[in-house]
């Protein structure tokens, strides 16, 4: 069953635990930032997903680029990260908040395209970015893994294992979903003919090129090439065939505010003091080929929430020396915690999330603040996206941290 919505009280109650640990706010400014649908030929050799016994999704551990050297004590004196909000701004957003102030804003190059319901979300994937409707859960599709000889290879179950609004991993029944070429269960099948149970789109599954194929029930399984990623869309209804293919692109950046690679935290970020968190981008990285996995936004009352939750004056934060490389698996979630005001006033800042230990940068060094239930139930709690592609596992992590991501398969 679907769990209701992130409920105020909790984010209220979240915001004010995290503005307990605040003092005051420090002026950084930091280094401003620096599609067409188009048909190639696709490089099949190109993407490698899984490791046998490892979900083909984001696993979060603890990279060695995040073991940094301590710049000194826990900084209790210090003034806060650069954007972290002062108490009376906190408050304010929190007493004015409303429905509205979480609902989707486009940010990104992928605006919605004419005649995309306004209901509907944005999906995208490496790149590419299309709509679906709102109550589409999230599953699996076709991939290839060096380990199974790169045949395709389909973990994916055929249906969908998340539900917007739910923290609940599971098959779902009679679902709609989108698809990616990941591991969502160890039961896998080298079968070409797999397919979905239900209506659903599959980014860039293995084996199947591009056309049409008709099965014996009336489902049409309709494939096209956008850059160098198949988009396959399954279901009886032509005009729902065309109206989610037909909103495919190219996208640099997508309308969730998510870059097509990894972001760099300090020449990306341009967050200044004095800004009120309007909305925070969450994006998933694969642990392969450092591309967009996934991504989704929460609106002004969640960034809030884990603004306050974030930076030197929260327990455990401290400063620590910027990496020089990340090292270990290029798997990451980024969050873009970001003040939107006219289209040419997008601020930003990219913290790096680990279920150990959140890396933000403040223009000098980067502050490390540790992973808990406040800075991680805003954007994570009963996300379906969040539940389906990142794994969050391992002694050091604390169990009510554990609860938001995946398991680990096997």
């Amino acid at each position: 069953m679907t769990k209701q919505p992130y409920a105020d009280d909790d984010l209220e109650r979240i915001t004010r635990a995290g503005l307990a640990h605040h003092a005051q706010s420090a002026p950084v400014e930091l280094p401003a930032a620096q599609g067409d649908s188009t048909s190639t030929t696709r490089d099949r050799a190109r993407r490698r997903w899984l490791l046998p016994a490892a979900a083909a999704v984001v696993a979060l551990a603890v990279p060695v680029g995040y073991q940094l050297a301590r710049g000194g004590g826990s900084d209790a004196g210090t003034p806060p990260l650069a954007g972290g909000p002062s108490t009376a701004t906190s408050a304010s957003a929190t007493a004015s908040s409303s429905p509205s102030s979480d609902a989707h804003r486009t940010i990104g190059t992928g605006a919605r395209p004419s005649g995309i319901p306004a209901n509907w979300r944005p999906e995208s994937y490496d790149g590419v970015q299309l709509w679906v409707p709102p109550t589409w859960g999230w599953g699996g599709a076709p991939m290839r893994a060096d380990w199974n000889g790169d045949q395709p290879l389909d973990c994916s179950g055929g249906r969908a294992f998340t539900i917007p609004g739910s923290s609940d991993y599971e098959f779902v029944p009679d679902t709609p979903y989108v698809g990616r070429p990941v591991m969502m269960t160890d039961a896998c099948g080298g079968s070409l003919e797999a397919r979905p149970s239900v209506e659903a789109v599959w980014f860039d599954a293995a084996g199947i090129e591009p056309g049409t194929q008709t099965y014996a029930d009336g489902v049409v399984r309709e494939t096209r090439i956008i850059g160098d990623v198949t988009v396959s869309v399954f279901s009886s209804d032509p005009a729902l065939r065309e109206r989610i293919l037909g909103s495919a692109q190219r996208v640099d950046i997508d309308a969730n505010g998510c870059p097509t690679s990894p972001p760099n935290q300090q020449v990306d970020s341009t967050w200044t003091e004095g800004l009120e968190p309007s909305a925070l981008s969450v994006c998933v990285y694969s642990n392969t080929g450092a591309t967009l996995l996934w991504s989704g936004q929460v609106g002004a009352d969640r960034a809030t929430a884990y603004a306050a939750a974030v930076g030197l004056g929260t327990a455990g934060a401290h400063r620590a020396r910027p990496p020089e490389r990340w090292t270990g698996d290029q798997d990451a979630v980024y969050l873009g915690l970001r003040s939107l005001g006219a289209a040419d006033d997008n601020r930003v800042r990219w913290d790096r999330y680990s279920p150990t230990s959140i890396v933000s940068p403040d223009g000098k060094s980067v502050v490390m603040t540790p992973a808990t239930v406040a800075n991680t139930a805003p954007w994570a709690k009963d996300s379906g996206g969040v539940k389906a592609y990142v794994v969050g596992g391992g002694a050091d992590i604390e169990p009510a941290v554990q609860k938001f991501f995946r398991g680990i398969l096997g």
